[in-house]
């Protein structure tokens, strides 16, 4: 009875955790304390009865926090074991959350990816359509948005119109701010395309008119802030677009650049290319050439220190009008070096794409080795069922052997208990009042012994309460300090301000705490951690030319110390295989190749 009763709560107890995995992730969640504690809650839910729904689900979830907070590595972590699961879940209610947070990772951290991120658009869009659930209807939109972007880079109007319409289907259901700016967007790319192909400017004002519109929704303050870049960038278009009619004036064009920079400006090196490459434009149709000639000469700065072969149509553009304005001043050494570094900016483009190509074998390679450790690792866990179901089953045996044998003792026992039943009845009568007089007198002494003993029970209770209470506030005192510490730790960092030792003392204190929490029988990780400082994190940072996120800094920590993978996994409540990929991330960070030591590496540069 007890066995079913526990059955029937588990199952209870699955289909809550079930219905709870069927709430959409909002592609606009903003990291938080209380939702990473939340979501950490229901991964170690879904590890303690493991269901490759249940961890897709709760892998996602955290990998979408990271996400929006522009956190690549701890992104890249958690969307690695969310993959494991993807092909074993055939819930297209929970793959189309996974596949669109893979592909706005894509798109964000990798913007030279954009046909694999449209892929991983399209499948989320397509479970997203299987599932059929009303509320997915931003994320839908949201993922229209983002086929149309890549379409109007393909130059594609046929792929753009396919959007459009799915997004008036939409608007004959629901009515949006999110809709109304990605049906805007859509018009506009194909006004654009047209005047590309026609160059008719009533294409240009149907096209401007589109992103004004855009603009409005922005300023009206119902756009998400992640749709900020592409207001941004539609900012500039408007001034681009606004150039290329013979009538524009050169003056409303700088004061929609001027904006723009006032508003937008930030590290996007492509937007800001796009900015000094249009007042450029602009300075040359006033025939100002020193003045264009510096506007050209910045944008091509933000070019080359961006993805150059993202973007090489606009390379090429700047570049081409660098050399109409040295040729236009007679300096025609200039002319020759900027068609020098053409041929050196296409053949580094060529470069980098073999190198992608290599990049891509190689992962695809590291993920057939990752899939057959996990086949074996499912082989493993094949052949331990198989032993402890053989076990039980000879227990079982066993179980019922011992049943029959005690029941036929307990038969004999019952025949010399009626043959002896008489002797000692007798005797029986004799003791029974010298019993009756013990039982008394024992009665009375237990009465007073468990009076006596609650006694001290609660004087000990009552010391051992206000000891706890003493630590109780030691450990909060502890705890605010740690906590202000990390809140100073975390407003340097947003700060964009340079660490201080107390800053790397809290990033290795928090490795040693997180292996006491997990690991306490590990003593001697507390005693090798103890021998990092930040002179030896300083010389890791300079090794990877400062771009070592803390995250990393943290696997480096552990990698130093002997930690095993297991180890690693259980302190960042991740999956082994998550970790194998941040340990490959970090080779190549470093420079190292497949055979060197990393743990060796570490050692040499972290221990004091």
């Amino acid at each position: 009875m007890r066995l079913i009763l526990l059955i029937v709560a588990l199952i209870h107890t699955s289909f809550s955790f079930a219905e709870d995995l069927q709430t959409p992730l909002s592609p606009y969640t903003n990291y938080s304390d209380s939702l990473f504690n939340l979501y950490s809650t229901r991964l170690r839910q879904a590890k303690a009865s493991p269901t490759p729904a249940a961890l897709l689900a709760s892998y996602s979830s955290i990998a979408n926090l990271y996400i929006n907070e522009s956190d690549s590595a701890n992104a890249a972590a958690y969307l690695d074991s969310a993959a494991l699961y993807a092909p074993k879940t055939d819930n297209p209610r929970l793959l189309a959350p996974y596949y669109s947070l893979l592909a706005q990772y894509l798109h964000h951290f990798y913007p030279h990816r954009n046909a694999q991120a449209a892929a991983a658009f399209r499948k989320a869009l397509t479970c997203y359509e299987k599932s059929g659930a009303r509320t997915d209807r931003e994320a839908i939109i949201l993922i229209l948005h983002y086929l149309s972007v890549d379409g109007f880079q393909q130059a594609n109007s046929a792929l753009i119109s396919k959007n459009l319409s799915k997004l008036h289907d939409l608007g004959r259901r629901y009515q949006s701010p999110l809709l109304h700016f990605a049906i805007s967007e859509a018009q506009a790319q194909l006004h654009w395309l047209s005047f590309q192909e026609t160059n008719t400017y009533a294409s240009i004002d149907s096209a401007l008119a589109c992103i004004r519109q855009c603009l409005e929704l922005d300023n009206a303050g119902l756009l998400p802030k992640s749709l900020k870049h592409y207001i941004a960038e539609w900012s500039v278009t408007l001034a681009e677009l606004t150039s290329l009619k013979p009538d524009s004036s050169p003056t409303a064009i700088d004061s929609i650049l001027n904006s723009i920079s006032e508003k937008y400006m930030s590290d996007n090196n492509a937007l800001l290319a796009r900015i000094f490459h249009t007042k450029a434009r602009s300075f040359v149709k006033k025939q100002m050439p020193d003045s264009a000639e510096l506007m050209a000469l910045k944008a091509q700065e933000y070019i080359e220190a961006g993805y150059v072969n993202t973007y090489s149509s606009l390379a090429k553009l700047n570049i081409d009008m660098l050399r109409s304005i040295y040729d236009a001043k007679k300096d025609y050494p200039k002319v020759i070096e900027y068609d020098d570094l053409w041929d050196k900016i296409d053949e580094e483009i060529k470069a980098n794409e073999i190198k992608e190509l290599e990049l891509k074998y190689e992962a695809e390679i590291k993920m057939d080795e990752l899939k057959q450790l996990h086949s074996e690792r499912i082989y493993e866990d094949y052949r331990h069922v198989i032993f402890v179901m053989i076990c039980s089953l000879l227990c079982v045996a066993v179980l019922i052997l011992l049943l029959i044998i005690k029941s036929k003792r307990k038969s004999m026992q019952r025949q010399i208990a009626l043959i002896n039943k008489e002797k000692e009845e007798t005797k029986l009568q004799i003791k029974l009042k010298e019993e009756q007089t013990v039982k008394m007198q024992l009665e009375k002494y237990e009465a007073l012994s468990d009076y006596h003993l609650m006694e001290m029970e609660l004087i000990v209770k009552d010391k051992d309460l206000a000891q706890l209470r003493k630590d109780k506030a030691a450990l909060d005192m502890q705890v605010e300090i740690f906590r202000r510490k990390v809140e100073d730790y975390e407003a340097s960092v947003n700060r964009g301000e340079p660490l201080h030792v107390d800053a790397w003392s809290i990033i290795v204190e928090d490795v040693r705490q997180l292996i006491e929490r997990h690991l306490p029988a590990k003593k001697e990780y507390g005693r090798k951690i103890r021998q990092f400082g930040k002179p030896s994190i300083d010389t890791l940072i300079t090794k990877d030319e400062g771009s070592l996120s803390i995250t990393h800094i943290k696997y480096c920590i552990c990698f130093a110390i002997g930690m095993e993978i297991s180890e690693i996994a259980d302190c960042f409540s991740i999956e082994p295989q998550s970790v194998y990929m941040t340990r490959y991330r970090l080779k190549k960070k470093f420079g190292l190749s497949n055979d060197d030591d990393l743990d060796a590496f570490l050692q040499k540069n972290l221990v004091r």
